[in-house]
């Protein structure tokens, strides 16, 4: 071996021990563009293991997408969506690993309590009703008799979990509106339904082990891995839309749509035409979370089998 090929193969080993980050000094953080990494970091510290990689039924992008950088302990997400009329604007936030783990093990029941029956429905695994009052009320579900309709997720838990991030986008998009003069009950309403609907869709399925999650994304999850479905978006959008505008002005509504199951969101004093539905004494317009329609376009009779759910106040 001549002394140039000796000296070719030592540079090629200190360049790559180089580009490995790997040094005497120790390595430096690492970054990733990538949301399932990310996520993935974030909730490491959970209590509740779930189930990230599984990848999301009936995917859909809208043109926009939220992307995120992971820095040693705290992840950046940066989305740009349409405010209002088209125009674009961009939202940020920061999660740190602790925070983000702590709220994602607030949620989650055990697999002894329900399960999955197939990809579409979800089954009681007992029926000792007294082992069920006593272990799914708490952590984001309820239980209260055997019949379907009386157990399954409970979203105001969901909404009050994550009120911090969900306070941060109001803040933003009331600033946002405030700095365009255009600051109104309608605009507020238009662009946080803005903000929700241009966010991929996709059906999560983060069952892991002892736990499942009912199908359904956090708001934390529904930002960090950009994607979620229609129940998860309804409930990120009403978190939003409660820092904003009276609690009572929002509903959540479970329905559906040729029959299949559904989540959609019920706003008052709306003054646009589509699906309205009576509650205490007030009529509220049927928003469709999952995919970009506008406020003033919603489709009307297209909901049926309709129950209302109220949200707290904030």
């Amino acid at each position: 071996m001549t002394e140039f090929h000796l000296y070719l193969i030592i540079t090629l080993i200190m360049v790559a021990f180089l580009n490995s980050n790997a040094g005497w000094a120790g390595s430096r953080p690492q970054k990733s563009t990538e949301n399932l990494l990310i996520i993935e970091q974030l909730a490491a510290m959970s209590s509740k293991q779930k189930d990230y990689r599984r990848p999301p039924d009936n995917h859909k992008t809208f043109g926009y997408g939220i992307r995120g950088t992971m820095d040693g302990q705290i992840a950046t997400m940066e989305y740009v969506f349409p405010l209002l009329d088209g125009k674009e604007t961009r939202f940020a936030c920061q999660f740190e690993v602790p925070n983000f783990s702590s709220v994602i093990s607030k949620f989650g029941a055990h697999t002894s309590c329900f399960g999955p029956r197939d990809k579409s429905f979800y089954e009681l695994k007992t029926h000792d009703e007294d082992y069920l009052r006593a272990h799914m009320n708490a952590d984001g579900f309820f239980f209260r008799s055997m019949n379907y309709s009386d157990w399954g997720l409970d979203y105001n838990h969901v909404i009050d979990i994550s009120a911090e991030l969900c306070s941060k986008i109001a803040h933003f998009i009331a600033l946002e509106l405030q700095n365009s003069n255009r600051d109104s009950y309608i605009n507020r309403v238009h662009a946080v339904l803005s903000f929700v609907q241009y966010i991929p869709y996709g059906m999560p399925d983060f069952d892991h082990k002892e736990h499942c999650y009912f199908g359904f994304s956090l708001p934390h999850e529904s930002v960090a891995i950009s994607y979620s479905d229609c129940d998860s978006k309804s409930a990120l959008f009403a978190g939003i839309l409660r820092h904003l505008i009276k609690h009572d002005n929002i509903v959540l509504v479970s329905c559906e749509i040729e029959e299949e199951g559904h989540m959609v969101v019920g706003v008052s004093d709306l003054p646009f035409p589509g699906q309205h539905v009576s509650h205490n004494g007030k009529q509220y317009l049927l928003l469709e979370t999952t995919t970009p329609i506008p406020i003033h376009s919603q489709i009307e009779q297209r909901f049926s089998n309709i129950n209302v759910m109220t949200v707290k106040n904030a």
